[in-house]
């Protein structure tokens, strides 16, 4: 187990991570098409093909991206009143991920990217549900109110405006002033 006191503690296990996240994208360069080849950097017309780097570099962003999947395990120890916090992780799993995650670095980085954008759209959609709730409550208070129907209509129209706004500001919530 390795524990995380210090930002030393947390420095170095990055620096683990990156180094061994390169080392799997290292693995997979070799193990493409099963040759056991490294395809060496080099400029074409309008770009540089920056060759077996690229899967190094992949694979240990891949590794980093991974620590936020896999945090650290925090263990909480009660001794005579006194409650103690500590973060672990386990060496082995931290050696077997960076590593397997490094390898697959393009798919695991895919699929990461799809999780957040995933979880994205989700908070897009609690917020058009609270919009439309607190307009339906608001509507609802207007007919208890008895309020005239033009005035009923008009807060109806604002309403799916708000609705409207929630998705197309960018950022999945009510515009300023909706609501």
């Amino acid at each position: 187990m390795i524990e995380l006191r210090t930002l030393a503690d947390f420095v170095w296990l990055y620096i683990v991570v990156f180094v061994l996240g390169a080392f799997g994208g290292l693995i997979f360069e070799l193990n493409r098409d099963g040759l056991g080849q490294l395809e060496r950097p080099r400029s074409l017309q309008r770009r540089h093909d920056t060759g077996w780097v690229a899967n190094v570099l992949i694979g240990a962003a891949a590794a980093m991206a991974a620590l936020y999947l896999f945090p650290p395990k925090e263990t909480v120890v009660t001794n005579g009143g006194v409650t103690t916090s500590t973060l672990q992780y386990h060496v082995v799993a931290v050696i077997g991920l960076s590593i397997i995650i490094g390898s697959a670095g393009g798919a695991f980085l895919a699929a990461f990217q799809a999780r957040a954008l995933a979880l994205l759209k989700a908070q897009e959609a609690e917020a058009t549900k609270n919009v439309a709730t607190g307009a339906v409550n608001e509507l609802a208070k207007g007919i208890t109110d008895n309020l005239p129907k033009n005035q009923l209509q008009s807060m109806a129209k604002a309403a799916n405006q708000a609705i409207r706004n929630v998705g197309s500001n960018g950022n999945g919530n009510p515009a300023p002033g909706d609501m």
